[in-house]
């Protein structure tokens, strides 16, 4: 096994994520079989209980498990299935090594951070690293880790320690160590920095690690100078420093970091031969050139609207701004996205975009002005997709027109006279794992009164490779409450149930068969979107949306 260690200096949020992916998708197109492992050093034991502001969208994976959201990026470049193995966090090592502990499997020795933390972390990370990521069950031949976090937070200490133990117990050509910093800016002139680099290696090699490669984030390209200062104090060759200035798409960073032969570096590093085949970053280079510039007149641009509650924080929706770049790619056009909160909606905006989505979400903050715009895209038959949320929202509205304002969901008002939508399992009141999670089947109705479904067209378009006709599709939920089974015979009036589970307990799709494009979903479409095989659901709005005029009202 080759392993390539990712780490970041200066400040967090310098795009470990991307950089970490863009290389993986570099090497896959080198032909290597290529695995991602991501170590988040908070206690918690995953991500399924933070708020998306402490850390962005919580990724869930065909497994059920609810992770970084870096572990999307891993999956969408190198069209790969992860599992929750593959998300790394201290309060999974320390929970294992405890119950380990009160299984009395240490014999009553001592546990400590040395050895047994830092040699547990290492048992994760080599099983993580071997595990088949492929229908095939290949095993990968090369294993990215990325260490979230910056060289010297007390958090990250152990996984340094354990990785630096692995660079140890291995060969040094299976270990290539990455060290992305900040060259920031200053002054009148702007005048390049690199002493806070130059002090972030000297504190990575304090820990005993070495960079091989340095990779530059800054506003724009380093020059010759900075480029030399930077090879000197790190110990860096200077062909191994690559430049990853701000772009506008985070495609562009996989083409710089190919034109700047980062992938032969690496192979020379762990003595593996580079063989670019350029067919498989093809697509890369193909979304990029369609989306800078964006003034291009001669693609097609259109607005969708995302209705939501954490719209001051972009992150939130992570896989949904990719799911619409892959179906704005696939449709070959621009797609502007209108944020719009649900706290203090106007519909003019709504009514200014050529389709709207309602995302998913816990929590009853903004849930009314998420109502008043499935009902002013109903009337107005504008486009329209609602995810989790999105789609109790629609099964509300379309309730209260026929029983008025009484009709609610159990999470926002639990004793209410009407609860259209009711939890899951109400046995378990812990918030951690009481969800149903991970990649559920779902069974599709292919007409109703003689017109094919919604649904049934989005999915036969883009899922159905053998274009027979489709009895169930697979796709990722993420949700504790949903339609309650004593409304549906009354809500089949207003609202065609289109998708329902294997024991038609739990209703997965809702639609308006004669609008436009009005369908909800219990599950998160996103999470499976790629970019060369974009979301059917996504797909669909979008190709919608292109024939759906904007209303161009003014207040």
């Amino acid at each position: 096994m080759k392993y390539i260690v990712i780490t970041g200096g200066v400040i967090s949020g310098l795009g470990k994520g991307i950089t970490a992916a863009s290389i993986g998708a570099i090497l896959k197109g080198a032909g290597y079989k290529t695995t991602m492992i991501k170590i988040d050093p908070y206690i918690n034991v995953d991500a399924g209980t933070m708020s998306p502001f402490e850390h962005g969208e919580v990724f869930v994976l065909n497994d059920g498990s609810e992770t970084d959201l870096d572990l999307g990026n891993y999956e969408r470049f190198l069209n790969i299935n992860l599992t929750g193995d593959h998300n790394i966090t201290t309060g999974k090592v320390y929970k294992s090594v405890i119950d380990d502990e009160r299984k009395g499997k240490y014999l009553g020795y001592t546990v400590q951070i040395i050895p047994h933390i830092t040699n547990r972390i290492q048992e994760l990370i080599i099983n993580a690293a071997y595990a088949p990521i492929n229908k095939n069950n290949d095993v990968p031949e090369i294993c990215i880790i990325e260490v979230g976090g910056t060289i010297g937070d007390i958090e990250s200490m152990p996984f340094i320690e354990a990785i630096r133990q692995l660079n140890y117990n291995n060969n040094s050509n299976e270990m290539c160590f990455i060290h992305v910093s900040l060259v920031p800016k200053i002054g009148r002139d702007g005048e390049s920095k690199t002493k806070p680099t130059q002090n972030s290696v000297k504190d990575l090699r304090q820990l005993g690690l070495f960079p091989d490669i340095m990779i530059v984030r800054s506003e724009t390209e380093i020059d010759v100078k900075t480029r030399d200062k930077i090879s000197m104090f790190s110990q860096v060759p200077e062909n191994n420093i690559i430049s990853n200035p701000n772009v506008n798409s985070i495609y562009e960073v996989t083409v710089n970091f190919d034109n700047q032969n980062i992938g032969n570096i690496i192979c020379n590093k762990l003595d593996l031969i580079f063989n670019k085949k350029p067919a498989y970053l093809i697509n890369i280079k193909d979304y990029t050139s369609l989306y800078l510039p964006y003034n291009d007149d001669k693609v097609a641009n259109i607005t969708i609207g995302i209705v939501g509650k954490y719209t001051t924080f972009t992150d939130s929706y992570l896989s949904i701004v990719r799911a619409l770049e892959h179906a704005g790619y696939y449709n070959k056009c621009k797609i502007n996205i209108k944020w719009l909160s649900s706290e203090n909606i106007k519909l003019t905006d709504v009514a200014n975009c050529n389709g709207i989505i309602i995302p998913g979400g816990f929590g009853n903050r903004g849930i009314n002005g998420m109502l008043l715009v499935a009902q002013f895209c109903r009337e107005k038959n504008i486009p329209i997709l609602g995810i989790c949320l999105g789609m109790h929202i629609m099964c509300i509205e379309a309730a209260r027109q026929i029983y008025g304002f009484s009709c609610n969901s159990e999470e926002f008002e639990y004793d209410a006279k009407h609860p259209i939508i009711s939890i899951v399992n109400d046995d378990n009141k812990d918030m951690g794992g009481t969800m149903k999670l991970g990649l559920h089947k779902t069974y599709l109705t292919k007409s109703n009164n003689g017109s094919l479904t919604t649904a049934y067209k989005c999915y036969s378009d883009i899922e159905c490779e053998q274009k027979n006709d489709i009895e169930y599709i697979c796709e990722r939920h993420r949700h504790r409450y949903e339609v309650n089974p004593k409304y549906r015979e009354d809500l089949s009036s207003k609202l065609f149930f289109s998708g329902k589970d294997a024991e038609e307990q739990c209703i997965d799709i809702v639609e308006i068969t004669n609008h436009k494009f009005y369908i909800g979903c219990q599950y998160h479409p996103e999470f499976q979107s790629h970019l060369h095989k974009p979301s059917p659901l996504f797909n669909g709005l979008v190709k919608t949306c292109l024939k759906n005029p904007i209303m161009n009202i003014v207040e």
